[in-house]
């Protein structure tokens, strides 16, 4: 397997541990704040190019911080 496609698979992870998932109560709120600041920033959280961003902001944040879970 290149290099190339060794970065593009399923068994790298940069060394990390990827959380088994997200817990969906603490995305939705996430989400509901990311698109207030959107909004607070002049932006408009409807907007094609910004529709997804809350979700990608709060799972972002989750799996920068599920670390702090672990032992």
């Amino acid at each position: 397997m290149t290099s190339e496609n060794y970065l593009g698979s399923a068994e790298y992870n940069e060394g990390f541990d990827l959380p088994g998932g997200f817990d969906k109560e603490v995305s939705h709120k996430l989400m509901k704040s990311y698109k207030d600041i959107l909004g607070y920033l002049g932006e408009d959280p409807e907007r094609e190019g910004l529709l997804d961003t809350p979700r990608r902001m709060a799972r972002s944040m989750q799996y920068l911080t599920h670390g702090y879970k672990i032992d």
